[in-house]
């Protein structure tokens, strides 16, 4: 995934490797082992400034990582019930939403510098593949297994919309 400005381009590997480059030079600028990190099915954004980012794990962890410094930022270990499998930062940088499978549940929704929980987001009947916020950071989008997208108000925490269409589990917005 590029980060927002195009500048860095993060990559995870099945080694459980999260790999950094800066995209002028493809250098590499930070590796993050396994151990600070993840297992081969986690899920990843960056921060709207590029300068951190956002793991979701199998294993229900929801960490935030310094690409400076390769610390962690914050760490919620039961993020969610089931294994995590979606990310999205918001733009304006306050918000981090996740989303889990597979049998449904809520988005859930974290203050992006603490990783503490700031509300939830109900709906959908099963697993949360896709999340992506608006550019004003007012909306989220969300796609799931449930065949359906739904759009969600976040200062009021409520669905706004729900887009109906597909005969299938929807996997990408």
């Amino acid at each position: 995934k590029f980060s927002p400005d195009g500048s860095r381009l993060v990559g995870l590997s099945y080694s459980h490797e999260v790999t950094v480059w800066e995209v002028d030079r493809w250098t590499i600028v930070r590796r993050i082992p396994a151990a600070e990190c993840a297992d081969w099915q986690s899920v990843l954004d960056f921060a709207p400034d590029g300068l951190a980012l956002v793991t979701g794990h199998f294993d229900h962890h929801l960490r935030a990582l310094d690409l400076a410094s390769g610390d962690t930022i914050f760490d919620v270990p039961e993020a969610h019930p089931e294994p995590i499998t979606c990310v999205a930062w918001s733009p304006n940088g306050s918000i981090i939403a996740s989303g889990s499978g597979f049998s449904g549940g809520p988005i859930r929704l974290w203050e992006a510098t603490s990783g503490k929980a700031i509300g939830m987001l109900e709906g959908h009947t099963s697993w949360i593949s896709h999340l992506i916020f608006s550019a004003d950071s007012r909306r989220l989008y969300s796609a799931s297994a449930d065949q359906t997208i739904r759009i969600w108000d976040i200062e009021h925490r409520r669905c706004r919309a729900i887009l109906r269409g597909s005969n299938d589990e929807i996997w990408g917005l």
